[in-house]
């Protein structure tokens, strides 16, 4: 057997080896027993706590199946969750749920079983490993790029993101507010119009993002205003059942009718449905059930064989596998969101497109994993842009214009997070609306700069109930604050943000008891989203998992948010985490440096002579300074406080196979 062959091989057996780890600690169920019920028309509410302690509720449990043995047993639908106070709303119950001191069973949803069966086909999943492994090493343009239309209005990179779907494998790299969702658009409506007869297969992690995506193409094939883009928007379709109505409103064209259809007389049967002691008619209502489902799903396969693009979602790629490979290939595959999409999940693709162009922005949140294996870190917790140093340097477009933040948070947040490169577009410049909304005056005791960091005297503890961390000082921080800018900005512009679930609670609840209706949401709920005012309150940056490798990304999610004003609220042992004390410095003036993670460098061929002058972190020692000398395979990075520096030596080799791998 060649090397080649064996390499392969090897990477099948890891990817493997990767999801059935991954899904061994993602469980299959759990219990929970219950505190307290109560029902409320047709719907049961009941007050849960987990019966192990790593089981603790989670939002995307929502339309779970929950089953129960004892009284008596029982089954529903689980319509919805409020984590912080462990209480589940049930519907569709086919009796009464138990009452307190008994269990029920949860049974989340396990994605990664429609990817576990994709690796399982021995030959696509050969088929799989050859592709990416040709994709690498063939980096020619491919048949030109794509022609620019005047109509599309876009900026100097933006315009320039049209060369990407010349190579085999491009990648568009959109930091926040640079109008990636929108160059995308713009970028696929000019292929489907410059390429007559082209396919286009476009794929997302969340359902918001295919509706943002496949609406984008459909307002720029309008903006085109020809009868090529006309024909186009006709042949352009959202596959699934769970898309947002709102982005539809006037693009049903983009919806299959007959699921429309369809849809409408299955919910009506499914909000119905018979009493199982009525067998006869549950047989017939679960035939016709299974019937319109069966119907869906061929219309779904004819309208993927008649449609020049779909948008659908990475799961629904997944569970859809075969359908796909049936109509197969596409001229052009593309995923947006990439950054969040693990490596097998995209790889598995691979072979159903001659092209590919990756979207998203690898400083934002990666995939998100469980297992701290060696495996299921490389191959599901790292995304496609782990080859981004890998391919020619012009199928890589980073767009470097932003229109979401003011001038003096997008420094910031380029300094911290992008080596300088990001910057406020020309156009907002010139635009006075855009500078007056982000023009602020001091108000009371809030400054009038755009980025002000608020210290808290006091540190978080630990929640038992919640499982998580919360500090009261900074809720009432948080609570005072919003009433002050409350009279000059509306409450729907402010968001708040905290890690900690612990900490989402007591703010939302104490800006409740005060008559606010602010959003407060955890970092990973906020990816995507943006307010005016954003208030960041770090709550326990002492935590293990402010430190990690994450940590960088997740701070410029949360940072990256804001339009007009940012509010850091952090203690002195907070700004002890190398991440925060490089904000802090930033902040203070100190902005001759760029925090950049160790892992960005280790694959560059300059290794480690690239780390000279750098200013890095190294998260698996929560280390961060500036790299003094290099000599040999070692380079020592030297950390400053106010009592002294501190130097570390390391080993380049050994930093390089801790990261690669």
């Amino acid at each position: 057997m060649s090397d080649k062959n064996n390499e392969i091989f090897e990477s099948i057996d890891e990817i493997r080896a990767a999801i059935e780890s991954e899904l061994e600690i993602t469980e299959e169920f759990a219990d929970f027993r219950v505190l307290n019920r109560r029902k409320e028309g047709s719907l049961w509410i009941l007050e849960i706590e987990p019966v192990k302690a790593l089981s603790g509720l989670d939002e995307s449990y929502e339309g779970s199946p929950v089953w129960w043995g004892s009284p008596s047993a029982g089954s529903a639908d689980l319509l919805t969750i409020i984590p912080e106070i462990n209480q589940i709303v049930l519907r569709y119950a086919t009796g009464p749920p138990p009452d307190e001191g008994y269990l029920v069973r949860i049974y989340p949803p396990r994605y990664l079983e429609s990817l576990k069966k994709v690796w399982g086909d021995d030959t696509w999943a050969c088929s799989c490993i050859e592709t990416l492994n040709g994709l690498l090493e063939n980096q020619s343009d491919a048949n030109g790029f794509l022609k620019l239309n005047d109509n599309l209005n876009l900026r100097k990179q933006q315009e320039r993101s049209f060369r990407l779907t010349a190579y085999p494998m491009g990648f568009l790299w959109g930091p926040p507010g640079t109008g990636k969702t929108y160059t995308l658009g713009a970028l696929l409506a000019q292929y489907l119009v410059q390429n007559k007869q082209s396919r286009i297969c476009v794929v997302s992690s969340t359902n918001i993002a295919v509706d943002q995506v496949i609406t984008s193409v459909d307002d720029h094939l309008e903006k085109m205003n020809d009868k090529f883009s006309e024909t186009a928007r006709k042949h352009c379709k959202r596959i699934g059942n769970h898309f947002i109505a709102k982005y539809y409103g006037n693009r049903k064209h983009l919806l299959p009718a007959v699921d429309e259809v369809l849809l409408k007389k299955l919910i009506q049967l499914q909000t119905n449905p018979p009493a199982k002691a009525d067998i006869h008619k549950y047989d017939r209502w679960k035939s016709e059930v299974e019937n319109i489902k069966k119907q869906i799903g061929q219309k779904n396969e004819q309208i993927i064989k008649e449609s020049r693009l779909i948008a659908l979602t990475t799961t629904r790629a997944a569970v859809s596998s075969e359908t796909l490979k049936e109509f197969a290939p596409f001229d052009l595959m593309v995923y947006d969101e990439a950054s969040q999409v693990g490596r097998a999940h995209a790889i598995a693709f691979l072979p159903l497109a001659e092209r590919h162009l990756f979207a998203g922005d690898p400083m934002q949140l990666p995939p998100i994993v469980k297992s701290d294996k060696r495996d299921v870190r490389r191959w599901l917790g790292k995304s496609m842009f782990y080859y981004k140093n890998e391919i020619t340097s012009n199928a890589l477009c980073f767009l470097d214009e932003q229109s979401r933040m003011a001038g003096e948070i997008c420094d910031f947040i380029s300094r911290t997070f992008y080596e300088g490169k990001l910057k406020v577009a020309a156009d907002c410049l010139r635009d006075a609306g855009w500078l007056r909304e982000r023009k602020l005056k001091q108000y009371q005791d809030i400054s009038d700069r755009n980025i002000q960091l608020l210290n808290c005297n006091s540190d978080a503890r630990w929640d038992n109930r919640i499982e998580s961390y919360e500090r009261s000082e900074s809720a009432e921080m948080i609570v005072k604050i919003i009433k002050m800018i409350c009279d000059v900005t509306e409450e729907r512009d402010i968001m708040v943000l905290t890690p900690f679930r612990a900490q989402r609670y007591r703010v939302r609840n104490m800006l409740q008891q005060n008559g606010h209706t602010i959003e407060v949401n955890t970092i990973h709920r906020a990816q995507g989203t943006e307010r005016h005012t954003i208030i960041f309150d770090v709550t326990h940056g002492d935590c293990k998992f402010m430190k990690n490798y994450e940590a960088l990304n997740m701070m410029n999610v949360a940072l990256s948010r804001a339009k007009a004003r940012l509010i850091i609220i952090a203690s002195k042992k907070d700004r002890e985490n190398p991440i925060i004390k490089q904000i802090a410095s930033s902040l203070s003036g100190d902005t001759g440096s760029v925090i950049s993670s160790i892992g960005e460098y280790v694959k560059l061929e300059s290794y480690p002579g690239c780390l000279m002058g750098k200013t890095i972190y190294m998260p698996h020692i929560s280390f961060a300074g500036k790299v003094t000398r290099i000599y040999g395979n070692k380079f020592t990075v030297r950390a400053l406080n106010k009592q002294k520096a501190v130097e570390k030596t390391f080993d380049a080799g050994t930093i390089r196979e801790k990261y690669m791998n």
